[in-house]
């Protein structure tokens, strides 16, 4: 187990407040780091935070609001963190959208002749270009500091295609059936 000794190591986890982003957290506390969570979205950032905190020694958990679109507001992060003595060692660009499959029985919009160019933006720049720009920053800052990790989080459905069948919603017409978007593989 001390190969996998992280003490003295900090790590900072995107979309931290959400399913991976708490097991993330887990797994590095686990292993004796302290983990930066981040997400845009502050209640459940520290409801999170506030779940970790019970478990964990207070002096290894923090959080921070950082929105992965946002190269200033990373910079800024970046910046907070140094002045604190926080120092990343370990990056999980884990920041995504997650669209959740449902159908109004009108217009299915998750459809790809139905899939709006802004809602590809967006999760785009969420998923791909977030870690971009997380990476940048705090990748410069290990190279300065003797190196680290950045581990990027993808999801199975991004090495294979999802099965659109389970999605299926009774009665619905085949071209209003729901169906897990494109963006999310990608």
């Amino acid at each position: 187990m001390n190969k996998f000794d992280l003490s003295k190591r900090v790590g900072l986890i995107t979309g931290g407040s959400g399913l991976l982003g708490l097991e993330h957290s887990i797994a590095l506390l686990d292993s004796g780091a302290s983990v930066v969570i981040t997400d845009i979205n502050k209640n459940t950032l520290l409801d999170t935070y506030n779940r970790l905190r019970r478990r964990y020694d207070r002096e290894r958990v923090f959080y921070k609001v950082l929105d992965v679109t946002n190269e200033q507001n990373i910079d800024e992060v970046f910046s907070e963190l140094q002045k604190e003595g926080l120092y990343i060692d370990i990056l999980i660009n884990n920041a995504a959208i997650d669209p959740k499959v449902k159908s109004t029985g009108l217009l299915e919009e998750s459809r790809l002749e139905n899939f709006s160019t802004d809602t590809w933006e967006f999760e785009v720049k969420v998923g791909l270009t977030g870690a971009i720009l997380c990476s940048k920053t705090f990748g410069h800052g290990m190279a300065s500091n003797n190196g680290g990790v950045i581990l990027n989080i993808a999801s199975d459905l991004s090495v294979f295609a999802p099965d659109q069948r389970i999605y299926r919603k009774e009665g619905l017409d085949p071209d209003l059936q729901p169906v897990k978007p494109v963006s999310y593989s990608v």
